[in-house]
């Protein structure tokens, strides 16, 4: 059996993956990124020489023992960072990833040409893009001796290949705002709005094209072919095999909805409740992701002192929480989509003196429900129709947290085993390197045994609960209505 390495690089951990061509797992590996705090200006930093070591370690543990038999290598990243770097591709600042907040004043500047550049990249304007991080450095003049600007996964790229490759797959490159999701080119007004040349940032390529063939004599490793697959959510479409109306759920620290097509699909409201990104292959995603996923649930668990959500107690509430008025905002980190909110705060409504804490936790479930609601609601607007969806990440694992959601949705939600579930990206990337070394057609055409056959369970909603659960919808916009209007005013970040 032909063995390949998938690295994926997510935003709490590097997971490098020796995978058989049929998506079994041979051996896998996992080193935890350090993340670094900046309260004060609200900065979530990583750094880039960390990931890239992190990255080399990975792939040396995982092709011991079997250098001969590996024939390619690929990738699945994080999207949404940015880091900076002189001529000679040293890192001037850290990882500005995904949960860096810094930007958020400089959403409101994106806002002046919202729907325009929103048409053009797909992304709507957020603080979490590559080009409102790229503003917020130019306005405080800390762009010196910068003259590259690397989305990540370039610069691993770059160490892997000795300094000969510096190219970025368009699918993170789609979620920088500065790839035009048309034409697949640098964006000429994004880069216009922000003052960079393309020049400073990597080439692009389709991920599942061959980009060459590499060596790594430190590992044994020589001229494998290299695919650069794509974005991490994204990917997981592809490793459960999702299209016509099936669309993959992600419950991880963050959350995220996703729907496979071949279209250009821009939310024809210009409140621009979806992103839409290049995948690989001609396929494109549109959805939403969520700031507050498990990372919010656990923070909670911190807070009132509870050790663990599953099981729940005998007794747990099984009617909606929202039935008796009690909401929860689930926006301790501000939120991205739907709603593209970012000073909203994680807001409690309608308790009284004989609620207990079951009743709040099954008011958070459902605050989190909401957000996958409202992007369902908004896909149907745009004419895509989800029929079934599928669920990826730890927080799948919480069975009352599922069933809540798919409630809220009305949707039917489909789990895979543990081990899958967490390798899902990198089984993702494995589809781009078949691709590429044209053992399929079509991505369309792969699909791995080992993901069917670790389906787990099929959870179905309550029609009666799912009514409910639409009329609460409604109270939960005019909540969030009526809170921004208080939490507007900006936290003084300098």
């Amino acid at each position: 059996m032909s063995k390949y390495v998938s690295v994926d690089i997510g935003t709490t951990s590097v997971k490098v993956f020796l995978l058989g061509d049929d998506g079994s797992v041979v051996r896998g590996y996992v080193d935890p990124i350090n993340t670094y705090n900046i309260p004060e200006v609200g900065g979530v930093e990583q750094s880039v020489d960390e990931v890239y070591s992190k990255v080399f370690n990975g792939i040396k543990n995982v092709v011991k023992g079997f250098e001969d038999e590996v024939l390619g290598l690929t990738f699945s990243g994080y999207g949404y960072s940015l880091t900076c770097l002189d001529l000679n591709f040293n890192p001037v600042t850290n990882v500005m990833t995904y949960l860096d907040a810094r930007a958020r004043d400089e959403q409101g500047l994106l806002e002046e040409v919202g729907y325009e550049l929103y048409r053009r990249t797909g992304c709507p304007p957020l603080y979490i893009y590559p080009i409102a991080k790229i503003l917020w450095l130019k306005r405080r003049d800390l762009l010196g001796s910068v003259r590259r600007f690397s989305l990540v996964k370039d610069y691993v790229i770059y160490r892997l290949s000795r300094s000969r490759l510096w190219y970025v797959d368009l699918s993170v490159a789609s979620t920088s705002g500065l790839l035009n999701t048309h034409t697949l080119r640098w964006d000429d007004l994004a880069l216009s709005l922000v003052g960079v040349d393309e020049s400073s940032l990597p080439e692009l390529v389709d991920g599942a094209k061959l980009l060459d063939y590499i060596s790594i004599p430190e590992l044994n490793l020589y001229n494998i072919a290299l695919s650069l697959g794509a974005m991490d959510g994204t990917l997981q479409n592809l490793a459960y095999s999702l299209y016509s109306g099936e669309a993959a759920m992600n419950l991880g620290s963050s959350a995220a909805l996703r729907v496979l097509g071949k279209d250009v699909v821009v939310d024809r409201d210009e409140s621009m409740r979806l992103y839409h990104y290049y995948v690989a292959d001609g396929y494109r995603v549109t959805g939403a992701i969520f700031n507050n996923g498990m990372s919010v649930i656990e923070w909670f668990k911190s807070i009132v002192g509870l050790k663990d959500i599953q099981p729940l107690p005998t007794n747990y509430k099984h009617t909606p929480s929202c039935k008796d008025g009690i909401y929860i905002l689930p926006f301790a980190l501000g939120e991205t989509l739907p709603f593209r909110a970012p000073y909203m705060k994680f807001s409690i409504l309608g308790l009284t003196i004989s609620n207990t804490l079951n009743d709040v936790m099954k008011a958070l479930f459902e605050g989190i429900g909401f957000l996958f609601k409202e992007t369902i609601n908004a896909l149907r607007d745009n004419g895509i129709e989800v029929n079934e969806v599928h669920c990826g990440g730890g927080g799948c694992l919480v069975n009352e947290l599922v069933k809540t959601v798919s409630e809220i949705m009305c949707k039917p939600i489909i789990t895979y085993q543990e081990e899958i579930s967490r390798a899902a990206s990198a089984l993702g990337a494995l589809t781009t390197l078949l691709r590429a070394l044209k053992h399929f057609n079509d991505l369309r055409e792969i699909k791995f045994k080992t993901v069917n056959e670790s389906r787990k369970t099929l959870i179905k909603p309550e029609e009666e609960l799912c009514k409910t659960y639409n009329e609460c919808l409604k109270n939960f916009h005019n909540i969030i209505k009526t809170l921004t209007t208080i939490y507007k005013t900006p936290t003084p970040y300098p």
